[in-house]
């Protein structure tokens, strides 16, 4: 071997620390960019989810005041001005409406193209649980935006105790 073999023998090794030491500030530098997107991630979603919660929250406060209410306006045309004000209190909330037991639409704030409301037109009636209290329905529907959304329900019974009609309030999850 030659004084030019030696002389580039030298300096490969000389120059080989330096590149492990590239190698190693790199992947230290990749996992510390993944755990700040991971951190970041968490954090959108944490935040996304409490956003959620409150529409949720807001949905049920909503069917709580229109439960409360002794007479709604008559006309489907009255109603259906009449919630899409709940709506635009609310703009969290994608529709919110009323149908029978059967599941029937008897008004809505947005326009709904089928006669029955609910998940996969599945009618409304079955998204109610049997006690009759407030459900959320855990399969996403569309709503009339196209929108993945959730539909909670809440049952309103009528003197006799059976139920009247049924509210629902529609939001998108995202």
């Amino acid at each position: 071997m030659g004084l030019r073999g030696r002389l580039l023998t030298l300096m490969g090794l000389a120059l080989l620390p330096a590149f492990g030491l590239m190698l190693v500030s790199t992947r230290i530098e990749r996992s510390a960019v993944r755990n700040e997107a991971e951190r970041y991630a968490l954090t959108l979603s944490q935040t996304e989810a409490l956003n959620q919660l409150k529409t949720i929250e807001e949905a049920r406060t909503a069917l709580i005041l229109l439960a409360g209410l002794r007479q709604l306006p008559s006309s489907p045309h009255h109603c259906d001005r009449y919630l899409r004000h709940f709506v635009d209190q609310e703009p969290r909330l994608a529709n919110i409406g009323i149908t029978n037991p059967n599941g029937r639409l008897l008004c809505s704030a947005l326009p709904v193209h089928r006669r029955t409301v609910g998940a996969a037109e599945t009618p409304l009636a079955r998204l109610v649980s049997a006690d009759w209290q407030f459900t959320l329905n855990d399969r996403a529907a569309r709503s009339s935006r196209g929108r993945p959304s959730l539909i909670e329900t809440y049952p309103v019974m009528g003197a006799s105790g059976s139920v009247s009609h049924i509210l629902f309030a529609v939001m998108p999850t995202a």
